[in-house]
């Protein structure tokens, strides 16, 4: 008798712990412990146990020996908790057995754990499924991965700058450069990662005009706009060029500046907006070109000299008549007037 009932109480206190234990859980993107105690990165394969400082991430990501801080508070790895992931903004819908990524705007196979973000290519799936850089059907045509369709529209954010991108192309947090929409997110971090890599996705290295290149390029009205220097001169620069900043040498329009620092990466290169090597005048050559009607440089009067014979004060004349000296000198000229005070 006494051994049925401390069986049943063993019974009811193991359902009672695991009732506890399915309170916690572990968030997307991550991975649980044999006990459903732990989380560790989804990369790590399995949470904890033998060998777990061989797997990717290494000990402190994928064992459990050194995990402190709860999941409510901290990302994997992290101590199971009463994890509720926040839900994404509803812009579009995600049809049945998918999840939306964190924009509202995408969605992939529930399997997928979490839609986008860091890892994505690492979750059952991978980035076929999981990614949403590659995705381009409407969710209303096609099955996930796809666009969210129906509801109201994500909100838009008016760039600091009147800068405008061209159609398939999104700009970047500061609205000044572009990256083609395929990227996902123009510039930040983790740019290098997206599709298309560093070249098409990270800004740092965008110089030319979205007026004359496709993306990644800078951002634009439908023309450059015109540097208005001040010129020290009243130069005039021919129809479809542009002056430099000190309005002596025109470069055409394509360049948006003339001369100045990075102007051989503009359009037309160094040949046509760089003032460096410009010499032919506006008036018989076309852009890039010296500013015709400039005035002539001043003249000035020659300095008077003494009549013949006559030196100013402090001064001598040599034995011609013609040259004068210092006094310190002693005698003008001649032989040996080299070992002489002043040489």
């Amino acid at each position: 008798m006494k051994i049925v009932c401390l069986a049943l109480l063993f019974s009811n206190a193991l359902s009672q712990g695991s009732a506890s234990r399915d309170l916690a859980q572990c968030p997307p993107n991550s991975v649980a412990d044999q006990t459903s105690t732990f989380c560790c990165p989804s990369f790590c394969g399995t949470c904890g146990g033998k060998g777990c400082s061989t797997r990717p991430g290494g000990d402190y990501n994928c064992c459990t020996s050194k995990i402190y801080k709860s999941c409510s508070t901290s990302g994997p790895p992290c101590k199971a908790s009463d994890y509720s992931p926040p839900k994404p903004p509803s812009y579009g819908k995600c049809p049945m057995g998918s999840i939306s990524d964190s924009t509202g705007n995408y969605c992939c196979p529930s399997t997928c754990g979490q839609c986008g973000g860091v890892g994505c290519d690492k979750r059952p799936g991978g980035d076929v499924f999981c990614c949403t850089g590659k995705i381009y059907n409407s969710c209303s045509m096609s099955k996930p991965p796809c666009k969210a369709s129906g509801g109201g529209s994500p909100p838009t954010h008016s760039p600091p700058m009147p800068g405008k991108c061209p159609y398939g192309s999104i700009p970047d947090a500061s609205g000044m450069k572009c990256c083609p929409s395929s990227c996902g997110m123009c510039g930040g971090y983790g740019c290098d990662k997206r599709p298309g890599g560093s070249m098409k996705c990270c800004t740092g290295s965008i110089t030319k005009s979205c007026s004359y290149s496709p993306p990644p390029c800078i951002a634009s009205d439908s023309k450059p706009p015109t540097p208005k220097p001040t010129y020290p001169y009243p130069g005039s620069c021919p129809a479809g060029s542009i002056p430099d900043v000190s309005g002596m040498k025109c470069c055409p329009y394509k360049c948006g500046i003339c001369g100045g620092y990075g102007c051989d990466a503009r359009p037309g290169g160094a040949a046509s907006c760089c003032t460096g090597n410009v010499t032919k005048s506006c008036a018989y050559s076309p852009p890039p070109c010296v500013a015709s009607g400039m005035p002539k440089p001043p003249t000035y009067p020659p300095t008077p000299t003494p009549p013949k014979g006559k030196c100013p004060e402090g001064g001598i004349i040599d034995g011609a008549g013609i040259v004068c000296c210092s006094y310190k000198c002693g005698v003008c000229g001649g032989f040996g007037c080299d070992v002489r005070p002043g040489g």
